[in-house]
């Protein structure tokens, strides 16, 4: 099925799966075959993977600044810092913000960060965000015969995947008013 992404405020709908439990050897960065590979060296020793991680440039600068030090002996530059950004920029979703000031109306101001991975020094663990799109409607199951609310569901996707039949078809019955049994009583699908 397709959802919106919760970790993303300006997400598109992308394919969501039910139930899938990842190993976790795909959240781990695997070791580089080739020991030039500097940004791949330091993903692996320092850095650990998942949707829900977020770092910020500077967070993620400082502590690569001090392990490239310690493991080549050779001194930070500005060019080594621009191939770091565009490699993560390939790699890993830059979160940006939109703040509008008062002097210009469309302003792209970068938040300062990378989706995706985490540094294994912070010991964070993956946040759970309760996302809700902004269409979401709460969906009421309203008995027939005595009109009380008997359970209620958040959006169509979650009545859907509850009563097992297809969007298309629950949000039909939610906006006709049709009856309905679910879970062996006659009801009446009704936003809040």
């Amino acid at each position: 099925m397709k959802r919106y992404n919760p970790l993303v405020s300006t997400s598109k709908l992308t394919p969501h799966f039910n139930g899938l439990k990842l190993k976790k050897i795909v959240l781990e960065f695997e070791s580089p075959k080739n020991e030039n590979n500097v940004i791949e060296n330091f993903l692996y020793e320092k850095c650990q993977r998942s949707p829900g991680y977020r770092i910020t440039i500077q967070e993620c600068f400082e502590e690569f600044e001090k392990w490239y030090v310690d493991y080549y002996k050779d001194k930070f530059t500005y060019v080594i810092k621009e191939n770091i950004k565009k490699y993560f920029d390939i790699q890993f979703i830059r979160l940006r913000t939109n703040k509008c000031d008062s002097d210009s109306s469309t302003n792209d101001n970068r938040l300062g960060g990378w989706l995706g991975f985490a540094l294994k020094s912070n010991n964070q663990p993956e946040p759970i965000k309760h996302y809700k799109p902004k269409n979401a409607k709460v969906i009421l199951q309203i008995n027939s015969f005595t009109n009380e609310i008997i359970n209620k569901w958040d959006s169509i996707s979650e009545l859907s995947d509850y009563i097992k039949k297809s969007r298309s078809i629950t949000s039909s019955l939610v906006q006709r008013h049709e009856q309905i049994y679910i879970d062996d009583i006659l009801c009446i699908l009704r936003y809040q």
